[in-house]
């Protein structure tokens, strides 16, 4: 009972820490590689923590999803995203663009985390927490759903909670999908 207890009480933390490493890469003060990287890092170190597997070292490809960018083509944007580009020039629609943008970034993350069913065999975990992050990263994610979740002070910089938001319920399920077996 008390090592369940440490886990749910160090993954509560995990959350909350990748939470905010991914606001801070979010703010013009902070380097991306606070998100791209410590997201995943300190998702497989808590992972590792629990249940060593070298297969596990696969969540790592978390970060070619929080490498991509989220640009949409527009004159406000000098560089949009590689996968807004490819994503406009199909549906010729902004909205449409950015729902299938956040779509294939969430897409990305739920199959980076495909090592744990296939070691530990909780394939409706797996299902049912990939939905669950597929979705949060459409609905959060810029304007395609919920627009203006709003901003946060922390640091002496803004903050969005959008980033919060998205890295929070991705390691939430990431860690969903490797301790619940």
């Amino acid at each position: 009972m008390k090592y369940l207890i440490v886990k749910i009480l160090l993954s509560v933390v995990v959350v909350l820490i990748c939470g905010l490493f991914s606001a801070m890469a979010g703010s013009d003060k902070f380097r991306k590689a606070w998100r791209r990287y410590g997201v995943p890092f300190l998702n497989l170190a808590l992972v590792l923590v629990f249940h060593f597997n070298w297969w596990f070292f696969s969540l790592l490809f978390l970060i070619l999803p929080y490498s991509k960018g989220h640009g949409l083509p527009s004159p406000n944007d000098d560089v949009p995203s590689g996968l807004g580009v490819f994503f406009y020039k199909l549906t010729k629609n902004l909205r449409a663009t950015e729902i299938l943008l956040r779509l294939s970034k969430g897409l990305m993350k739920a199959t980076a985390c495909i090592c744990f069913p296939l070691v530990f065999g909780n394939w409706a975990v797996y299902i049912v927490c990939s939905i669950i992050l597929i979705l949060s990263n459409v609905i959060f994610g810029g304007n395609a759903i919920i627009k203006g979740e709003g901003t946060f002070q922390l640091f002496k910089t803004e903050m969005l909670w959008e980033e919060y938001i998205i890295a929070g319920i991705d390691s939430a399920m990431v860690l969903c999908i490797a301790f619940i077996h």
